[in-house]
């Protein structure tokens, strides 16, 4: 009867737990979907990037085509091209009848800004091309990392970590 008592007392304390093995087998299973999930991860979080990147280069194109139609019609010669952010090279003077608050010599992202674009740290605008009243190609660099080029109306973007 003492051997009985003994017995079950030794095993309510025996402790409940893992095995070495167990562990290891959860380990393992937990690194093969980790190595598969991180590269999907990866290329959608690019392909996210890209996709900002582009949208954000439509908002400038849309902006910058109004800007040109709206105020700067009479400012602009026949074939005017421009590096760069900054407006003197291609507009010439305050625009006519802007409204109170419009960034009279202001930069490029001065009036992206002010027509609600706002650009992330770190990204520019170049090699700004009008033909006319037709913007006809720029070059937009997001962050670094991506540069989406404008060109007559189609937009493509090169990521150099994308093959």
């Amino acid at each position: 009867m003492f051997k009985m008592i003994m017995k079950r007392r030794l095993e309510k304390n025996r402790k409940k737990g893992f095995t070495l093995i167990e562990l290891i087998v959860v380990i393992v299973i937990i690194a093969i979907i980790a190595a598969i999930a991180v590269p999907a991860l990866t290329r959608y979080i690019d392909s996210a990037n890209n996709r900002a990147a582009q949208a954000q280069a439509h908002n400038i194109q849309v902006v910058l085509q109004a800007e040109v139609t709206t105020f700067y019609e009479t400012n602009l010669s026949a074939a005017m091209t421009t590096g760069g952010s900054d407006t003197s090279d291609l507009f010439e003077g305050d625009p006519i009848g802007a409204p109170t608050g419009y960034p009279g010599a202001g930069s490029i992202r001065d009036i992206l800004e002010y027509n609600g674009v706002m650009l992330i740290a770190g990204s520019s605008i170049s090699n700004i091309v009008f033909e006319g009243k037709r913007l006809v190609s720029f070059n937009y660099h997001h962050d670094d990392n991506i540069t989406v080029y404008y060109l007559d109306g189609r937009f493509d973007f090169i990521d150099p970590a994308t093959p």
